[in-house]
Protein backbone atom coordinates (compact mmCIF):
# COMPACT_ATOMS: atom_id res chain seq x y z
CA UNK A 1 0.00 0.00 0.00
CA UNK A 2 1.37 3.46 -0.88
CA UNK A 3 2.30 5.71 2.03
CA UNK A 4 -0.44 8.25 1.27
CA UNK A 5 -3.05 5.51 1.13
CA UNK A 6 -1.70 4.07 4.37
CA UNK A 7 -1.93 7.48 6.07
CA UNK A 8 -5.48 7.87 4.79
CA UNK A 9 -6.36 4.43 6.13
CA UNK A 10 -4.83 4.96 9.54
CA UNK A 11 -6.39 8.37 10.11
CA UNK A 12 -9.79 7.32 8.82
CA UNK A 13 -9.83 4.19 10.97
CA UNK A 14 -8.67 6.17 13.97
CA UNK A 15 -11.90 8.15 13.84
CA UNK A 16 -14.27 5.42 12.65
CA UNK A 17 -13.19 3.04 15.40
CA UNK A 18 -15.02 5.20 17.92
CA UNK A 19 -18.24 5.90 16.01
CA UNK A 20 -21.08 3.40 16.28
CA UNK A 21 -22.72 4.44 12.98
CA UNK A 22 -20.18 6.44 10.99
CA UNK A 23 -21.23 8.12 7.75
CA UNK A 24 -18.98 9.51 5.08
CA UNK A 25 -20.11 13.04 5.88
CA UNK A 26 -19.57 13.03 9.63
CA UNK A 27 -16.53 10.75 9.80
CA UNK A 28 -14.25 12.95 7.70
CA UNK A 29 -13.54 16.33 9.24
CA UNK A 30 -13.27 18.46 6.11
CA UNK A 31 -12.35 17.61 2.55
CA UNK A 32 -9.22 19.78 2.79
CA UNK A 33 -7.77 17.26 5.21
CA UNK A 34 -9.00 14.10 3.50
CA UNK A 35 -8.01 15.19 0.01
CA UNK A 36 -9.81 15.90 -3.26
CA UNK A 37 -13.08 14.01 -3.84
CA UNK A 38 -11.61 11.83 -6.61
CA UNK A 39 -8.62 10.85 -4.46
CA UNK A 40 -10.85 10.24 -1.45
CA UNK A 41 -13.16 7.98 -3.45
CA UNK A 42 -10.23 6.03 -4.86
CA UNK A 43 -8.80 5.51 -1.38
CA UNK A 44 -12.13 4.41 0.03
CA UNK A 45 -12.59 1.92 -2.80
CA UNK A 46 -9.08 0.58 -2.28
CA UNK A 47 -9.58 0.14 1.46
CA UNK A 48 -12.90 -1.57 0.85
CA UNK A 49 -11.27 -4.02 -1.57
CA UNK A 50 -8.58 -4.75 1.00
CA UNK A 51 -11.22 -5.68 3.56
CA UNK A 52 -10.66 -2.81 5.99
CA UNK A 53 -13.96 -1.05 5.31
CA UNK A 54 -17.46 -1.93 4.21
CA UNK A 55 -19.31 0.74 2.27
CA UNK A 56 -23.10 0.83 2.49
CA UNK A 57 -25.80 3.14 1.15
CA UNK A 58 -27.34 5.45 3.70
CA UNK A 59 -31.07 5.77 4.23
CA UNK A 60 -31.33 9.57 4.31
CA UNK A 61 -29.77 10.81 1.07
CA UNK A 62 -27.34 9.62 -1.63
CA UNK A 63 -24.52 11.45 0.19
CA UNK A 64 -25.30 9.75 3.48
CA UNK A 65 -23.09 6.75 2.81
CA UNK A 66 -22.19 4.56 5.76
CA UNK A 67 -18.57 3.57 6.20
CA UNK A 68 -18.26 0.60 8.53
CA UNK A 69 -15.12 -0.92 9.93
CA UNK A 70 -14.56 -4.62 9.46
CA UNK A 71 -12.84 -6.63 12.18
CA UNK A 72 -9.69 -6.51 10.07
CA UNK A 73 -9.96 -2.73 9.93
CA UNK A 74 -10.61 -2.42 13.64
CA UNK A 75 -7.49 -4.42 14.47
CA UNK A 76 -5.49 -2.33 12.01
CA UNK A 77 -6.67 0.81 13.79
CA UNK A 78 -5.59 -0.67 17.12
CA UNK A 79 -2.11 -1.46 15.85
CA UNK A 80 -2.73 -5.11 14.98
CA UNK A 81 -3.76 -6.39 18.42
CA UNK A 82 -6.69 -5.74 20.74
CA UNK A 83 -5.07 -4.80 24.09
CA UNK A 84 -8.14 -5.62 26.15
CA UNK A 85 -8.33 -9.15 24.73
CA UNK A 86 -4.61 -9.64 25.29
CA UNK A 87 -4.67 -8.45 28.90
CA UNK A 88 -7.78 -10.51 29.66
CA UNK A 89 -6.50 -13.81 28.24
CA UNK A 90 -6.09 -16.58 30.81
CA UNK A 91 -2.68 -17.81 31.90
CA UNK A 92 -2.09 -21.35 33.13
CA UNK A 93 1.00 -20.47 35.17
CA UNK A 94 3.44 -22.05 32.73
CA UNK A 95 6.20 -20.36 30.77
CA UNK A 96 6.91 -21.50 27.25
CA UNK A 97 10.62 -21.44 26.56
CA UNK A 98 12.50 -21.63 23.28
CA UNK A 99 16.18 -22.51 23.63
CA UNK A 100 18.31 -22.83 20.55
CA UNK A 101 21.90 -23.18 19.42
CA UNK A 102 21.53 -23.40 15.67
CA UNK A 103 24.83 -23.96 13.80
CA UNK A 104 26.42 -21.24 11.70
CA UNK A 105 25.64 -23.18 8.53
CA UNK A 106 21.95 -22.65 9.32
CA UNK A 107 22.31 -18.91 9.96
CA UNK A 108 19.32 -18.05 7.76
CA UNK A 109 17.10 -20.35 9.79
CA UNK A 110 18.45 -18.95 13.05
CA UNK A 111 17.76 -15.38 11.93
CA UNK A 112 14.29 -16.40 10.78
CA UNK A 113 13.56 -17.86 14.19
CA UNK A 114 14.75 -14.75 16.00
CA UNK A 115 12.68 -12.50 13.78
CA UNK A 116 9.62 -14.64 14.41
CA UNK A 117 10.12 -14.67 18.18
CA UNK A 118 10.55 -10.92 18.21
CA UNK A 119 7.47 -10.39 16.04
CA UNK A 120 5.44 -12.60 18.41
CA UNK A 121 6.58 -10.46 21.36
CA UNK A 122 8.59 -13.16 23.08
CA UNK A 123 10.88 -11.86 25.77
CA UNK A 124 14.49 -12.95 25.92
CA UNK A 125 16.47 -13.76 29.01
CA UNK A 126 19.51 -14.40 26.83
CA UNK A 127 20.02 -14.19 23.06
CA UNK A 128 19.14 -17.86 22.67
CA UNK A 129 16.64 -18.23 25.53
CA UNK A 130 13.23 -16.75 24.77
CA UNK A 131 10.03 -16.93 26.85
CA UNK A 132 6.31 -16.43 26.41
CA UNK A 133 3.25 -17.03 28.60
CA UNK A 134 1.35 -18.44 25.60
CA UNK A 135 1.33 -21.95 24.12
CA UNK A 136 3.75 -22.56 21.27
CA UNK A 137 2.06 -23.31 17.97
CA UNK A 138 4.53 -22.27 15.30
CA UNK A 139 7.44 -24.77 15.29
CA UNK A 140 6.11 -27.07 12.60
CA UNK A 141 5.72 -24.27 10.10
CA UNK A 142 9.04 -22.60 10.82
CA UNK A 143 11.10 -25.76 10.80
CA UNK A 144 9.20 -27.68 8.15
CA UNK A 145 11.75 -29.39 5.94
CA UNK A 146 14.69 -28.41 8.17
CA UNK A 147 17.12 -30.84 9.79
CA UNK A 148 16.85 -29.53 13.36
CA UNK A 149 17.15 -31.73 16.44
CA UNK A 150 17.02 -31.34 20.22
CA UNK A 151 20.69 -30.37 20.32
CA UNK A 152 19.91 -27.35 18.17
CA UNK A 153 16.44 -26.38 19.38
CA UNK A 154 14.45 -27.19 22.49
CA UNK A 155 10.99 -25.97 23.47
CA UNK A 156 9.72 -26.40 27.02
CA UNK A 157 6.68 -25.79 29.18
CA UNK A 158 8.24 -24.69 32.44
CA UNK A 159 7.57 -23.26 35.90
CA UNK A 160 10.04 -21.65 38.30
CA UNK A 161 11.69 -24.43 40.29
CA UNK A 162 14.11 -22.74 42.63
CA UNK A 163 12.12 -19.90 44.16
CA UNK A 164 12.27 -17.58 41.16
CA UNK A 165 9.37 -15.16 40.93
CA UNK A 166 7.30 -14.70 37.82
CA UNK A 167 7.79 -10.96 38.24
CA UNK A 168 11.55 -11.47 38.02
CA UNK A 169 11.13 -13.40 34.76
CA UNK A 170 8.97 -10.60 33.35
CA UNK A 171 11.45 -7.89 34.28
CA UNK A 172 14.33 -9.90 32.90
CA UNK A 173 12.66 -10.78 29.61
CA UNK A 174 11.11 -7.42 28.64
CA UNK A 175 12.27 -3.82 29.06
CA UNK A 176 9.29 -2.28 30.83
CA UNK A 177 11.21 0.91 31.56
CA UNK A 178 11.35 1.55 27.82
CA UNK A 179 7.74 0.44 27.39
CA UNK A 180 6.56 2.86 30.08
CA UNK A 181 8.62 5.68 28.60
CA UNK A 182 6.78 5.21 25.31
CA UNK A 183 3.40 5.15 27.05
CA UNK A 184 4.29 8.29 29.04
CA UNK A 185 5.06 10.10 25.77
CA UNK A 186 1.75 8.90 24.36
CA UNK A 187 -0.13 10.16 27.42
CA UNK A 188 1.44 13.58 26.96
CA UNK A 189 0.17 13.73 23.39
CA UNK A 190 -3.32 12.65 24.46
CA UNK A 191 -3.41 15.61 26.83
CA UNK A 192 -2.35 18.03 24.09
CA UNK A 193 -5.22 17.60 21.63
CA UNK A 194 -6.11 20.83 19.82
CA UNK A 195 -9.08 22.94 20.86
CA UNK A 196 -12.29 22.18 18.99
CA UNK A 197 -12.50 25.66 17.47
CA UNK A 198 -9.35 24.90 15.44
CA UNK A 199 -10.57 21.63 13.91
CA UNK A 200 -12.05 23.28 10.82
CA UNK A 201 -8.97 25.38 10.04
CA UNK A 202 -8.66 26.14 6.32
CA UNK A 203 -4.94 27.01 6.48
CA UNK A 204 -3.16 23.82 5.48
CA UNK A 205 -3.81 20.52 7.17
CA UNK A 206 -6.21 20.55 10.08
CA UNK A 207 -4.52 20.74 13.53
CA UNK A 208 -6.74 17.83 14.50
CA UNK A 209 -5.42 15.82 11.57
CA UNK A 210 -1.83 16.45 12.65
CA UNK A 211 -2.70 15.52 16.22
CA UNK A 212 -4.45 12.29 15.15
CA UNK A 213 -1.35 11.26 13.21
CA UNK A 214 0.99 12.08 16.10
CA UNK A 215 -1.24 10.25 18.58
CA UNK A 216 -1.45 7.17 16.39
CA UNK A 217 2.30 7.06 15.85
CA UNK A 218 2.98 7.41 19.58
CA UNK A 219 0.48 4.68 20.41
CA UNK A 220 1.93 2.29 17.85
CA UNK A 221 5.47 3.00 19.06
CA UNK A 222 4.43 1.91 22.54
CA UNK A 223 2.25 -1.07 21.68
CA UNK A 224 4.77 -2.42 19.14
CA UNK A 225 7.27 -3.19 21.95
CA UNK A 226 4.68 -4.13 24.58
CA UNK A 227 4.06 -7.89 24.93
CA UNK A 228 0.57 -7.09 26.32
CA UNK A 229 0.96 -9.76 28.96
CA UNK A 230 -1.97 -11.29 30.83
CA UNK A 231 -2.93 -8.99 33.71
CA UNK A 232 -1.47 -11.22 36.49
CA UNK A 233 1.95 -10.77 34.88
CA UNK A 234 1.87 -7.01 34.27
CA UNK A 235 4.45 -5.31 36.53
CA UNK A 236 3.60 -2.61 39.11
CA UNK A 237 3.53 0.85 37.58
CA UNK A 238 2.75 -0.45 34.09
CA UNK A 239 1.19 2.41 32.08
CA UNK A 240 -0.34 0.43 29.24
CA UNK A 241 -3.86 0.16 30.59
CA UNK A 242 -3.91 3.79 31.72
CA UNK A 243 -2.93 4.92 28.23
CA UNK A 244 -5.46 2.57 26.61
CA UNK A 245 -8.37 3.82 28.72
CA UNK A 246 -7.53 7.48 28.21
CA UNK A 247 -7.03 6.89 24.48
CA UNK A 248 -10.48 5.33 24.16
CA UNK A 249 -12.13 8.11 26.12
CA UNK A 250 -10.32 10.85 24.19
CA UNK A 251 -10.94 9.47 20.71
CA UNK A 252 -14.57 8.66 21.46
CA UNK A 253 -15.09 12.25 22.60
CA UNK A 254 -13.50 13.56 19.40
CA UNK A 255 -15.54 11.20 17.24
CA UNK A 256 -18.81 12.23 18.87
CA UNK A 257 -18.00 15.93 18.41
CA UNK A 258 -17.02 15.37 14.78
CA UNK A 259 -20.33 13.62 14.15
CA UNK A 260 -22.15 16.82 15.16
CA UNK A 261 -20.03 19.21 13.13
CA UNK A 262 -20.72 20.37 9.57
CA UNK A 263 -17.18 20.23 8.23
CA UNK A 264 -17.57 18.30 5.01
CA UNK A 265 -17.61 20.27 1.76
Amino acid sequence: MQSRTCDFLCNLLEVLAFLSRPTLANAMHGSRYWGRPAVRERNLSDLSKRGYLRLEKGDRSPKDRIVRLTEKGRLRALGGRDPEICWSRPWDGKWRMVLFDIPEKDKRLRDKLRRHLHAQHFGYLQNSVWVSPDPLDFERQIFKGSDINAESLLTLDAMPGAGEKNSDIVQGAWDFDEINTCYAEHLEILNERPAQDSWASDKGKSPLGRWIKAEREAWQAAVSIDPLLPRPLCPPGYLGEKAWKLRGKTLETIARKLAKMKLFD
